[in-house]
């Protein structure tokens, strides 16, 4: 039995392809014992097109907006309360149920994020739409059980999506100097809420 000549011409020239396109590449793709595959050799705006200080700046700004979820949550206590006849033990809950599942979420998310399942632009989508309808649920729904499902389960749902992915990103761009870069992202999570504390303050009392 002979090889078709044309089965084995289509081949080398696969190969001879395939050479060609890896010769040409600004990169080479390097394995590790645990089989993650790294792209070596072209720089940040070869990837983004710009300086890759942008996957600081875009988290860090992001990490500030979600903030107001935990630490200007308790300028908004009073007037939840009056709004929706809701008592101290109420907002106490809603609040706590948030915290725990925005924490929560952390390790779920970046299996699936590993796994290649959920990618880091549809977990920042995902995770703002929830967001949305978290602030939403607390301003339109008296009930405190929803109250609780909305911003409790949903908004701690979302916000620990975007801000598991912005660690994630920030230390994946920076892996020479990810202290101090996560740590100045993760930063935007707490005195990010600052602005905020002091305009809900002024609506809620002096309006």
């Amino acid at each position: 039995m002979t090889a078709d000549p044309y089965a084995a011409n289509s081949s080398a020239a696969s190969s001879s392809s395939a050479l060609s396109d890896a010769a040409h590449r600004p990169y080479r793709e390097v394995t590790d014992a645990g089989g993650r595959v790294y792209r070596i050799g072209e720089s940040d705006r070869d990837i983004l097109g710009h300086s890759r200080k942008l996957m600081v700046y875009l988290p860090w700004l992001t990490m500030m907006a979600i903030s107001v979820f935990e630490y200007a949550y308790g300028s908004a206590e009073d007037t939840l309360s009056h709004a929706h006849g809701w008592t101290q033990s109420n907002t106490f809950w809603i609040l706590s149920v948030w915290v725990f599942f925005q924490a929560g979420i952390a390790l779920p998310a970046g299996w699936l994020r590993e796994k290649g399942v959920l990618t880091a632009r549809g977990a920042m989508y995902i995770g703002s739409g929830m967001c949305l309808v978290a602030f939403l649920a607390l301003s339109h729904l008296s009930n405190v059980w929803l109250a609780i499902l909305g911003f409790g389960v949903v908004g701690g749902v979302g916000a620990g999506l975007v801000y598991a992915t912005c660690i994630n990103m920030v230390g994946k761009w920076f892996p020479e100097r990810r202290g101090a870069r996560t740590g100045f992202v993760n930063g935007g999570f707490a005195y990010g809420s600052l602005p905020f504390i002091f305009i809900f303050i002024f609506i809620f009392i002096f309006n």
